[in-house]
């Protein structure tokens, strides 16, 4: 049971109802190419609206009969649409519609180049993104510099206050025996006058 319906002028023509699947992700492609013809269609990967498609003459699905592999994503209808279906692979686009032919490798070469200029921008960002990364890097080498020095200086200052405070516990200990020692004289110095009264 198809979800179209076909035109009575045109049998390659086609229309779909809003919400309609005309390709389905992972199934087998049959050599149809679509050209859009009115309408916006959605296109899926999985769940996720990834791209819209709108505008007249535009190719739709033509990457999996090309490469021959399966449909790489869903293409639905979001409003109602007039599009065109091509049956029996590009080689017999190649022999019995030229024109067609025509427009569709016209459009790979815009895709082709499009993506080398896409490419290329992404070089360029890659590039800036190498060289902002070495900067980072940079920094980073001279931020941990820097830590490795504060934290050496940090230690230093640590080393000092603890001289500092085992030479404060040199003087006081010295303050304190001579403290004992001037006692002690004293108590002598008494002894004899005490002994020197009698």
């Amino acid at each position: 049971m198809t979800n179209y319906r076909v035109s009575p002028e045109e049998p390659n023509l086609r229309y779909y109802e809003q919400g309609a699947v005309i390709i389905a992700e992972g199934e087998e492609n049959d050599g149809t190419i679509f050209i859009l013809n009115e309408g916006k269609l959605g296109v899926y990967k999985g769940i996720r609206k990834v791209a819209e498609i709108e505008g007249n003459g535009v190719f739709v699905g033509e990457m999996a009969v090309i490469m021959n592999e399966p449909r790489t994503a869903t293409v639905k209808a979001l409003t109602p649409c007039a599009v065109m279906a091509y049956t029996g692979g590009v080689s017999v686009i190649l022999k019995k519609l030229p024109a067609v032919a025509e427009k569709l490798f016209s459009t790979l070469a815009s895709r082709i180049e499009k993506t080398e200029g896409e490419c290329e921008r992404l070089a360029t960002r890659m590039e800036k993104l190498m060289k902002e990364n070495h900067r980072m890097n940079q920094e980073i080498i001279k931020l941990n510099a820097k830590q490795r020095s504060l934290k050496e200086q940090i230690e230093a200052v640590k080393n000092q206050i603890e001289d500092l405070k085992n030479v404060k516990i040199e003087i006081k200990n010295k303050a304190e025996e001579s403290a004992d020692e001037e006692k002690r004289r004293g108590g002598k110095k008494r002894r004899w006058l005490f002994f020197g009264r009698g």
